[in-house]
């Protein structure tokens, strides 16, 4: 029997494609959420084209087939599973096709699985940042990003604003902090499972 967890919404959407395989709208969206975070990953060690394209595949066939055989522990445990199925699909598909030895495989192992946790840090990041920029004023988010992402001063910023630096200082330390309080909730509510 498998035990299921709607309260995530990711593995709820993980149930719903293996329920009801005939909703293809459900699998397209379970493919585009993980097939990218896979991708990305497996990318990172150099692999590119069919090989990518295959271990992708494999990864998700094995998500899927063994989801059934699933309990979710703790906060990050679909994550750390996710993690070494795709590590496992990686050093595999390495070792049968490249040739390597046990050491250098399970080199590229660990770095699979790093660079997983990073793609998790960054889709959290991108979350966040598409709230708050529904949330703020359009003019305090092109402040924070002239300040934090075009590494512009307040002072330059406050040129042309008729706004002094200070408000423009304000203003991006406010956004800051939602930032970092969406993406903190986001993380803490399970959104990277």
């Amino acid at each position: 029997m498998c035990q299921w967890f709607a309260s995530s919404t990711n593995l709820g959407l993980i149930q719903e494609s293996i329920l009801h395989p005939e909703n293809l709208q459900v699998g397209k969206l379970v493919y585009q959420k993980y097939a990218a975070i896979i991708a990305r990953t497996v990318q990172s060690q150099g692999l590119l084209g069919q090989d990518l394209e295959d271990i992708v595949h494999e990864t998700l066939r094995r998500v899927l087939s063994g989801f059934c055989h699933f309990t979710r522990r703790r906060r990050g445990s679909f994550r750390a599973w996710l993690r070494r199925v795709t590590r496992s699909a990686t050093v595999e598909f390495i070792r049968k096709n490249r040739q390597m030895d046990g050491p250098t495989a399970r080199r590229v192992g660990q770095n699979v699985a790093n660079s997983m946790v990073q793609e998790y840090d960054l889709e959290i990041l991108e979350m966040a940042i598409r709230r708050v920029q529904l949330e703020v004023h359009p003019r305090h988010w092109a402040f924070f990003e002239k300040v934090h992402l075009q590494d512009c001063s307040p002072k330059e910023v406050a040129q042309g604003t008729g706004l002094t630096t200070d408000a423009i200082y304000k203003a991006c330390q406010r956004v800051e902090k939602r930032l970092i309080q969406i993406a903190r909730e986001l993380d803490s509510r399970g959104m990277r499972e």
